[in-house]
C-alpha cells in the first residue's frame, strides 16, 4: 500500500529530471530565428518556469545560455551569459522582464575581467569599474540614473593615475590631468 502512495511522487522526481532539449535557432543578434535563417544553432529546455536556451558555436561551445520566461524567446528572465569561442565567459548579466537589473560583467578574452558594475531597470547605477587586461584598474566611478555621477578616476594601462573627471548634474563640471 506505501508503494502505492508513493509512486505518483516516484514519478513526478522522474519527470523533473528527464527534462528533454529541443534544437532552437538564433540569428547573428542571438535574437530566435528559423532554421534557414540561424547562424546559431542551440537547445531549450524548460526548467521550472523559465525556459533555458543555450546557443552553440560550431566548435561545440556554448555563444550563449539565457534564461527565459517564454517558450518563443522573447523575454529575457533572469540569467544570460555570453561567451568566447574559447568557451570562458564573455558578459553576464541578470534580466527581469527583458531589462537588464542587477550585477554586470564582462571579461577580456584573456580572461581578464574589463567592465563590472550595477544596472538597475537598464541604467548604469553605483560603483562602476573597467580593467586593461592586464589586470591593472582603467577607470573608477559612479553612476546615478545612467549618467556618470561625481569624481571618475581614470589611470593609465601601467596603473598610474592619469585623469580625475568631476561630474555635476550629468555634466562634466572639473577635468584634472
Amino acid at each position: 500500500m506505501k508503494f502505492y502512495l508513493l509512486l505518483p511522487f516516484l514519478m513526478l522526481c522522474t519527470r523533473s529530471y528527464a527534462q528533454e532539449s529541443t534544437p532552437c535557432y538564433f540569428d547573428v543578434s542571438l535574437l530566435p530565428a528559423s532554421k534557414k535563417n540561424a547562424v546559431y544553432q542551440g537547445t531549450l529546455k524548460q526548467k521550472e518556469d523559465k525556459w533555458e536556451a543555450t546557443a552553440y558555436y560550431s566548435n561545440g561551445n556554448p555563444v550563449m545560455r539565457g534564461n527565459y520566461k517564454d517558450k518563443k524567446l522573447k523575454i529575457r528572465q533572469g540569467d544570460y551569459t555570453l561567451y568566447y569561442p574559447d568557451g570562458s565567459k564573455k558578459a553576464a548579466a541578470y534580466f527581469n522582464d527583458n531589462l537588464p537589473d542587477g550585477v554586470y560583467q564582462e571579461w577580456h578574452p584573456n580572461g581578464q575581467l574589463s567592465d563590472s558594475g550595477l544596472i538597475h531597470l537598464q541604467y548604469r547605477e553605483g560603483l562602476w569599474k573597467t580593467w586593461y587586461p592586464n589586470g591593472y584598474v582603467e577607470s573608477s566611478g559612479n553612476y546615478k540614473n545612467g549618467s556618470p555621477d561625481g569624481q571618475w578616476n581614470w589611470y593609465h594601462s601601467n596603473g598610474k593615475s592619469s585623469t580625475i573627471e568631476k561630474y555635476v548634474n550629468n555634466t562634466l563640471d572639473d577635468l584634472t590631468c
